[in-house]
């Protein structure tokens, strides 16, 4: 009796929508932007190869620094013990603030430049 309890908590908990997944589903919509924002400046810049070099680089260190960041934040290694089992939605809520600024800084690049900026860099 006890393991068919267990079993149908566990059941209804997965087929009922949660508030707890949004985040998650939240993450997955920054993260897709993201990638959409990539592609687009890797179609545009398709044939500056040293431009997508750097790009490469440059994305590869902010995954470095975005996971950093977050350690350092909760920096202890058994973190829902240390901060709950909120710890999930906040790691979520983090990594979905830190996306999206990447994505706005990223979205420079796909964009028009405006003519006369001589500070645009490697922008067209």
């Amino acid at each position: 009796m006890k393991f068919t309890l267990i079993f149908v908590l566990i059941s209804i908990t997965l087929v009922q929508p949660s508030k707890a997944n949004q985040p998650y589903k939240n993450m997955l919509e920054a993260e897709q932007a993201l990638a959409q924002v990539l592609q687009e400046i890797q179609v545009k810049y398709a044939s500056d190869t040293l431009f997508l070099k750097k790009l490469d680089a440059s994305q590869a260190i902010w995954l470095d620094y975005r996971a950093v960041e977050l350690e350092m934040q909760f920096p202890e290694e058994d973190k829902l013990f240390h901060y709950g089992t909120a710890f999930k939605q906040c790691r979520m809520y983090i990594l979905i603030d830190m996306t999206s600024k990447r994505i706005e800084k990223l979205k420079a690049w796909p964009t028009p430049y405006i003519e006369g900026d001589i500070c645009n860099g490697s922008k067209k």
